[in-house]
């Protein structure tokens, strides 16, 4: 630590004890005072007193400890272990009571207590360095701070015990302090470092939580409290879908785990009519549950299993004419298009169509309904009516939605696929043109005619409709009532 963080008093003068008679100083002690046995005592009164939140209380007592040590210069040589341990706990008082100067004096000979035994290459020597940082940044003592925290850090980052934890910690510590003395570029590259080394260290805990929560399920069902389960198995998935990039193996492993865990309830648990639900409306929900978490996990041919299961079930209950029974139909082609079933999905966008059209008038659902009825009208080899659906389509999305709506953009997207594959550029200009001002966030030139980056455009668009398509499903996860089920 820099001489001047001492203020006028040099190391020497704090330790041979004139430092007591400077005005600056820690509560002295008498040349005769208690016996040791009473300063354990006052300690862990103290402490006592600190965990019942009575700081102020608890500092005095610290001070009656300390002067129990009689003096520094008694306890530097008598005593090490107590000066050290009442000093610690002594500016934290002060620090808890808000006395930012007493804490201040305390940490600084505390400070100069580890020099003068030469321990400053010890953890403890870089604590005390770092909370005077920290002390002297409460008081809008910048450049203080910042030496006191630089030194310390060079402690830790050799020491054999250092964790992410504490680098971490360090180079957000050295960012705040470099951000507020005006150095930007400095501050710059520490914050970087402290943001990845938290980032892997939240994945770290995210890995570990999900994993514990898994183990938690299994447990629950084998005491068989599966509500308990159901509740740990979702919140599995839940932590690393909030938290990973979609796709991650860790949440397909806590998807896979959750089915596992569904499609082994013992039949009783689905008929128990206790809770006062239905036992058809539960057998609905635990179909639903089931063919989201396949779809999410694109395991898609499962997720059609339940979805044809699913439809069954609304279809015995008199459903055929609901939303729920179209979403349901929707998925279902969804999942016949990534199976390149083209004729099974034609079918089933159909009749989604003709339900949102005809029977619910439900003007949004069936415009973007006609879109995916292109779509497989176009796989299906019968561009001359995919065309004609998809200007239909068009005409809708731009009467309710506008120009500039995601709605409009897959709807060129859908477009632009065609004019790729027909490897024609006629009408690509314009398109590309109405793609510019719908994805404005992307860099797409109007003048583009490489079939490479064109395809690359075609990907990178394609994956914005596969995030939003993955988000809607989520949405539908969440919606689960959870009542329906226990």
């Amino acid at each position: 630590m820099p001489r001047r963080l001492l203020g006028t008093f040099g190391i020497g003068l704090i330790l041979s004890g004139g430092f007591l008679s400077s005005g600056f100083m820690l509560p002295g002690g008498a040349a005769f005072g208690h016996e040791l046995k009473d300063f354990n005592g006052r300690v862990e009164e103290a402490e006592k007193l600190s965990r019942d939140g009575k700081n102020k209380e608890a500092m005095q007592v610290l001070i009656d400890a300390y002067k129990d040590l009689k003096g520094i210069s008694h306890a530097r040589d008598k005593h090490q272990a107590e000066f050290e341990r009442v000093s610690q706990k002594l500016a934290d008082s002060y620090k808890k009571v808000g006395d930012w100067t007493a804490e201040y004096r305390t940490l600084v000979v505390l400070a100069a207590f580890y020099r003068y035994h030469k321990r400053t290459d010890t953890i403890e020597y870089a604590d005390c360095l770092w909370q005077i940082g920290q002390n002297c940044d409460h008081r809008k003592h910048y450049d203080e701070a910042l030496a006191n925290i630089k030194q310390a850090a060079e402690i830790y980052k050799v020491h054999p015990s250092i964790t992410p934890e504490r680098e971490s910690r360090i180079d957000r510590g050295l960012g705040h302090l470099y951000l507020q003395s005006g150095q930007n570029r400095l501050a710059e590259h520490k914050l970087a470092e402290a943001v990845k080394v938290s980032d892997l260290l939240v994945k770290e805990r995210v890995h570990d939580l999900g994993r514990a929560l898994i183990l938690q399920g299994k447990n629950y069902f084998i005491l068989k409290e599966y509500e308990k389960a159901f509740d740990a198995y979702r919140e599995a998935v839940e932590v690393f879908e909030d938290s990973l990039n979609r796709g991650h193996m860790l949440t397909a492993h806590a998807l896979d785990s959750y089915v596992a865990f569904i499609e082994s309830l013992p039949p009783g648990v689905l008929t128990d009519t206790t809770s006062g639900v239905d036992a058809s409306v539960r057998k609905e929900h635990l179909v639903r549950t089931l063919a989201d978490a396949y779809m999410l996990n694109s395991r898609f041919y499962k997720a059609k299993t339940y979805l044809l299961k699913l439809k069954d079930l609304y279809e015995k209950s008199g459903k055929t004419e609901k939303m729920v029974y179209g979403r349901c139909l929707e998925e279902l082609g969804e999942c016949c298009l990534r199976l390149k079933d083209y004729t099974e999905g034609l079918v089933y966008q159909a009749e989604a169509t003709r339900l949102y059209k005809d029977v619910l008038n439900d003007r949004d659902s069936a415009a973007m309904a006609l879109l995916g009825l292109a779509a497989y009208q176009y796989q299906n080899e019968d561009a001359g009516t995919a065309k004609k659906t998809l200007v239909e389509s068009q005409r809708h999305i731009l009467a309710i939605h506008g120009a500039q709506s995601w709605q409009y953009g897959e709807s060129l997207l859908l477009e632009l696929k065609w004019l790729f594959k027909e490897e024609k550029k006629t009408g690509l200009k314009p398109l590309l043109e109405k793609l510019a001002l719908v994805y404005s966030d992307e860099e797409i030139s109007s003048d583009e005619t490489d079939d490479k980056k064109l395809r690359l455009l075609i990907l990178k668009l394609s994956r914005i409709k596969s995030e939003r398509f993955h988000y809607y499903l989520w949405h539908d996860w969440e919606k689960l009532d959870k009542s329906k089920l226990f």
